[in-house]
């Protein structure tokens, strides 16, 4: 007769265990090489501004617009792309260049900045997506995600040089330092890839 209660208060242990293991923060970063990856380490690196994907939207709560979070994570990867070793140019003259382009319009094309980094004389663009942002409810808890991708590109060529993938959740604690720890910690994870596979060159 005692066997159920002692059934039901296994099973209670076992889903508490597991959803404190679901959550736990989780920090990857994936790169891969094209084949032209011999031209990480002589490239000279412009970073364009962050997209998002389409119909991704950041909530009041978040604290944060479009903007702010392009802007932050486009000076996170120019960071981490200098700390990797690699040579990354001033961007004040393509800022200029981008904003005389898209007085008229909503952001630029692949095409359009890999002609401003020619003009602006660097070699590899790098273009960032947002593909997640937003902090949901997990259970009992609630969650903070981010998806990051980036892509370098051969702007002679048009060919990727590489691409990473960014990805990260953790329990939404701290309000907006959440936010910023977490992108932190993925970019700690994107320097270590390139400084991995700059010594496999």
């Amino acid at each position: 007769m005692r066997r159920a209660p002692i059934s039901i208060f296994l099973s209670v242990i076992f889903i508490f265990f597991y959803s404190n293991c679901r959550s736990l923060p989780s920090y990857d970063a994936q790169l891969s090489l094209g084949k032209n990856s011999s031209k990480l380490k002589t490239s000279k690196y412009v970073v364009f501004p962050f997209e998002f994907a389409e119909g991704l939207e950041l909530t009041d709560s978040q604290e944060n617009s479009q903007k702010i979070v392009s802007g932050r994570n486009r000076e996170k990867t120019e960071k981490a792309l200098f700390q990797a070793g690699f040579t990354v140019l001033e961007r004040g003259k393509l800022d200029k260049l981008i904003n005389e382009i898209t007085l008229s319009k909503t952001g630029i094309t692949e095409s359009e900045g890999l002609n401003l980094g020619k003009i602006v004389n660097a070699n590899c663009a790098v273009f960032g997506k947002i593909t997640n942002y937003s902090v949901a409810r997990r259970r009992l808890r609630k969650h903070f995600v981010a998806e990051i991708i980036l892509k370098g590109v051969d702007i002679e060529t048009g060919v990727i040089l590489w691409e990473s993938s960014l990805k990260g959740h953790t329990p939404f604690t701290n309000g907006q330092q959440t936010l910023l720890d977490t992108e932190n910690r993925l970019y700690e994870k994107f320097v270590k890839k390139l400084q991995e596979n700059m010594g496999n060159q």
